[in-house]
């Protein structure tokens, strides 16, 4: 979860201005998307893993926006002795 001011989107999505105040709250949430779930070998010792999240944005209690992420990494083990 996150939280910022509707304020901070005036520039980014249209018609927040017309609608809300500067100082009104935003908050936002993720949740994972448990069949995107997806991990791969790489190479002999590292291996990617990719997940997508549905996000959303509301300001007080009504949705704005809504959109998905998706987040990709590559992992490396690297043994300890």
């Amino acid at each position: 979860m996150f939280q910022f001011f509707a304020g901070d989107l005036y520039e980014v999505l249209a018609n927040v201005q017309d609608r809300f105040y500067a100082s009104a709250p935003v908050t936002g949430s993720c949740q994972a998307n448990d069949t995107g779930l997806k991990v791969w070998q790489a190479n002999n010792d590292t291996f990617n893993v990719s997940v997508y999240f549905h996000c959303e944005l509301k300001i007080l209690t009504e949705t704005v926006i809504e959109f998905s992420v998706g987040l990709q990494a590559e992992i490396e083990g690297i043994p300890r002795a």
